[in-house]
């Protein structure tokens, strides 16, 4: 299989509606010809977060959690790791989140996984 990656970057806005999120996830939906794909999401340098009303959605929504294969977060600030954290081990969505410091380090982790789907090794990057 050939799986599909995008890439999004917030240019510092993590303040967006539920609505806003869900007409985007729609789009990207479409982009993505409803198929599951990889997520990278960069927020680099974004000192911001996201409502808990988002973070909800994101663990809940049966659409978004069948069609993400893995969620990359590219940050390098303490309070999106925080937010993170919280996301996967309270609100528990159904698919895996990595955090990585560099979009090189994204890329190179989804070229791993796409190599090795297959396998439970521990990626090292």
């Amino acid at each position: 299989m050939d799986e599909q990656v995008g890439l999004v970057k917030y240019n510092g806005r993590t303040d967006v509606t539920l609505e806003e999120l869900i007409d985007f996830l729609e789009k990207i939906y479409v982009l993505m010809k409803n198929k599951p794909f990889y997520l990278i999401n960069d927020l680099i340098d974004n000192y911001g977060g996201f409502s808990n009303e988002i973070w909800k959605y994101l663990a809940n929504d049966k659409t978004f959690n069948t069609r993400i294969i893995r969620s990359i977060v590219i940050s390098n600030h303490l309070g999106i790791r925080i937010q993170l954290n919280f996301f996967v081990k309270i609100l528990k969505p159904k698919f895996k989140v990595t955090m990585v410091k560099s979009t090189e380090k994204a890329y190179l982790l989804v070229e791993s996984l796409k190599d090795h789907s297959n396998s439970n090794r521990i990626l090292t990057l």
